[in-house]
């Protein structure tokens, strides 16, 4: 709603009726204030606008404030040739007539045009050329090419294209208040209401412009009387309000970039949960492969340790089934190869249990000797690694602990000494090699495994860490290096990485100090 100040609002009625006080004592007098009144707005704006402008970044306004200036000089020019005021006295009173339609056309244009800039770039250059190019030629078509059509005639009053020229003013500031209206989100609502009225009130001024015969007559004096209200609200819009509520005025837009900023992080929050739900996800589902992977690999070790127990089993079992055919069978015998039986299956057991405690995730965190490792890895991979003509030696320190989940950290090694067998797979070299040292200081723990195998394609080297990466098409997951990264790192908080050496591969896995203890 539009809001008054009481103050100023006495203080503009009573200009108002001391200027029309003194309309019937000199109306010549009046005429130069009202005017001069309009004038002073008109350039106040203009320099207020053109001194602020790079920190009003309402571009609606810019636009207006700087067609004030073009607007103030023909109403000038306007005052200067009126009739009865001896400046310019060689005109008659069509010449003032004919500068005020010009200055009026102009308003209207600027308030019908400015609302487009408002979610447009503004170009000021071409607008000021422009502008100064239109006043250019308008000046040269009533003053040297007299051209311009006839406003007034003296005798007869307004010419039939005043008349037109007023209400087509009027159409064009009809549109412009639907125009503002549009880009109503732009502006303080307070703001908006003195442009609207500021608008309305000219139409006013412009309607009351449309049936005068006299240029001194009861009809100017109250189009004029409704032109100081338009521009006394044109003021209090864009000077005062600018003056005393900038953040409402000039640093709107800044409100406004803040409130999109403030969306733009919601979204984006939105989306990085989103993100976030599809990485988890997708770990899920890594983990997922890899708890299959290992279930294949426990699988695998399962049966080739129990291949001698069964091995065993069936032995003991030919042998009774031979005492049985043979008629050797006894009570004695029986239960002899019963318990060797027993202690078969007993065995088998261990190892199951074994296999399933090693893979199976550790819920708390402890400190373990690094050697401690080394006793699982023989028994889970010892038997594959002999297969493959594997040796497998270690660089321990005997007092060198880690804390951590035990398990998690075996699942590492055997990732990367399950890949370096594999790589030996397609090499026939002898005297084949994985080596696991480790090493500490003050400040971090290292642990180095390396092999002889010759490498890993340097091309292939960057990307071995990421997920689903692998070089053994359908026999690998590719994820097997990259859950050993996610370990290291969030369970560890250490880094591992990779490179060649003259030998083979060598990854290399540090851990902080802060991380582990030594005791």
């Amino acid at each position: 709603m539009l809001k008054l100040d009481i103050r100023q609002f006495l203080i503009t009625f009573i200009v108002l009726i001391a200027l029309t006080v003194i309309s019937y004592y000199n109306y010549l007098l009046f005429h130069t204030l009202a005017e001069f009144f309009c004038i002073l707005i008109l350039f106040s704006v203009f320099l207020f606008t053109r001194n602020t402008q790079q920190y009003m970044k309402n571009n609606y306004l810019i636009f207006i404030g700087i067609s004030f200036i073009f607007i103030g000089f023909f109403d000038l020019l306007h005052t200067f040739t009126y009739g009865g005021l001896s400046i310019l006295t060689t005109y008659d009173l069509n010449l003032p007539t004919q500068l005020w339609i010009v200055a009026r056309l102009l308003q209207a244009i600027a308030f019908l045009i400015a609302p487009f800039f408002i979610t447009r770039r503004l170009n000021l250059r071409l607008v000021l050329i422009c502008a100064h190019l239109l006043t250019l030629l308008l000046i040269a078509s009533i003053f040297i090419w007299h051209i311009f059509p006839e406003c007034f005639v003296e005798g007869s009053g307004l010419t039939l294209f005043k008349i037109i020229s007023e209400y087509f003013i009027s159409f064009l500031l009809v549109l412009s208040i639907f125009n503002l209206v549009r880009f109503r989100e732009f502006f303080d609502k307070q703001i908006l209401s003195l442009l609207v009225f500021s608008i309305i009130f000219t139409i006013l001024s412009e309607l009351s412009f449309t049936f005068y015969i006299n240029v001194y007559g009861i009809l100017n004096l109250i189009g004029h009387l409704f032109k100081i209200i338009a521009f006394v609200l044109i003021y209090k819009a864009i000077l005062v309000a600018g003056v005393k509520n900038p953040f409402q005025l000039l640093f709107r837009d800044l409100k406004k970039t803040q409130d999109e900023l403030l969306e733009n992080q919601r979204s984006l929050e939105i989306k990085v949960q989103e993100a976030v739900a599809e990485v988890e996800e997708k770990n899920k589902m890594l983990l997922l492969q890899s708890r299959q992977a290992q279930l294949g690999e426990m699988i695998s070790g399962i049966t080739h340790q129990w291949k001698q127990p069964l091995n065993h089993i069936s032995i003991l079992t030919s042998a009774l089934m031979d005492a049985w055919v043979y008629d050797e069978f006894s009570e004695e015998l029986l239960k002899t190869k019963v318990d060797s039986i027993l202690i078969q299956i007993k065995e088998m057991n261990t190892i199951l249990n074994d296999f399933i405690s090693f893979y199976s995730p550790q819920s708390d965190v402890g400190v373990f000797l690094l050697n401690e490792i080394l006793v699982p890895i023989e028994e889970l991979a010892g038997n594959s690694l002999a297969h493959a003509d594997i040796k497998l030696n270690t660089a321990i320190p005997e007092e060198m602990k880690i804390t951590g989940k035990m398990n998690e950290l075996l699942q590492v090694f055997l990732v990367i000494i399950n890949n370096s067998r594999d790589a030996f797979s397609d090499k026939d070299n002898a005297g084949r090699e994985i080596m696991i040292k480790a090493f500490e200081n003050e400040k971090e723990q290292q642990i180095i495994i390396s092999d002889n195998a010759g490498g890993i394609a340097q091309e292939v080297l960057p990307q071995i860490f990421n997920p689903y990466y692998t070089t053994k098409g359908d026999k690998g997951t590719g994820t097997g290096l990259y859950l050993a990264r996610i370990i290291i790192e969030k369970h560890f908080n250490g880094n591992i990485s990779a490179h060649n050496t003259d030998r083979g591969a060598e990854f290399i896995i540090n851990l902080r100090k802060e991380n582990s203890e030594l005791i």
